[in-house]
């Protein structure tokens, strides 16, 4: 198999691009919510300028992608119509439709001016991982938890009411028993080829102390990442974004102070020194 991601979105100037993985349940979806809530203000002006600014994360997930082509009546709409039975029945896509519609995606985002992405459900497999690891500025946020945790997160989503093809309990032995066969050797193969560009995050955490986590990482790799975090703070036009905000930073910010919040937002909020 080729290396599409490469191919397609590897000349993509200024782009970054964030895998979450780890098993099934495990919050990965839960984490990807709160980033894209911290990093994408709700009000168009602040959303806008964001993604001028390079700070504003596209979060894609791949069920979602995988909905959108079955639903546009795409090339690869029929793939994914066998895609989505091979999800009701616990078993893992094929790897070129996949890629292909997320290279495509990405493509698509970074005309609108995006230039970081945040994908949850990719890296599936040793091939994804190898795809990834071939990609210039890609990282991966590998989420360790285990399989009682998991299932336990399974029960929770289902007294919410949440819907989704794979929210079966007589699913997840085998979704879980496809995570230790086939899943992790995607991350696998990206820490191979650079064990620097695999971040491990504990599962056991909350959802906002894993993402403190890549918030940090995040302002290891650009200052304006903490920057922009500390400005929607004091974002009152953006509450809910704000308060979202908030609580992953402060898991994030118990570190040596840089600066703090202007006197009039009257909260003193501090910023780790990054490495």
């Amino acid at each position: 198999m080729s290396q599409i991601l490469k191919e397609q979105i590897g000349n993509l100037e200024g782009a970054e691009y964030h895998f979450l993985c780890g098993p099934p349940c495990c919050g990965k979806g839960e984490m990807a919510y709160v980033i894209d809530k911290a990093f994408t203000p709700d009000t168009d002006d602040a959303g806008i300028n964001a993604v001028l600014a390079g700070v504003g994360m596209c979060v894609l997930g791949t069920s979602a992608l995988i909905k959108k082509h079955v639903d546009l009546g795409t090339h690869l709409a029929q793939e994914f119509k066998d895609a989505q039975q091979l999800q009701a029945s616990g078993k893992n896509v094929s790897d070129a439709p996949i890629t292909e519609a997320l290279a495509l995606e990405i493509h698509e985002k970074y005309a609108q001016g995006y230039r970081t992405f945040v994908v949850d459900g990719y890296v599936r497999s040793e091939v994804q991982g190898k795809e990834v690891s071939a990609l210039n500025h890609s990282y991966v946020f590998d989420v360790e938890l285990d399989i009682r945790m998991c299932f336990q997160n399974l029960g929770r989503r289902l007294d919410s009411g949440i819907e989704r093809v794979d929210n079966a309990k007589s699913l997840f032995p085998k979704r879980y028993k496809l995570y230790t066969d086939v899943w992790k050797k995607g991350p696998a193969a990206v820490r191979r080829r650079d064990p620097l560009r695999v971040k491990t995050l504990d599962g056991t955490c909350s959802v906002y102390s894993r993402v403190a986590q890549i918030i940090r990482w995040f302002g290891r790799l650009r200052p304006e990442y903490h920057e922009f975090i500390h400005n929607r703070l004091s974002d009152s036009s953006d509450p809910a974004g704000r308060r979202i905000a908030e609580l992953a930073a402060k898991e994030a910010l118990r570190e040596p102070v840089i600066h703090v919040l202007p006197k009039r937002s009257e909260r003193r909020f501090d910023v780790p020194v990054m490495a």
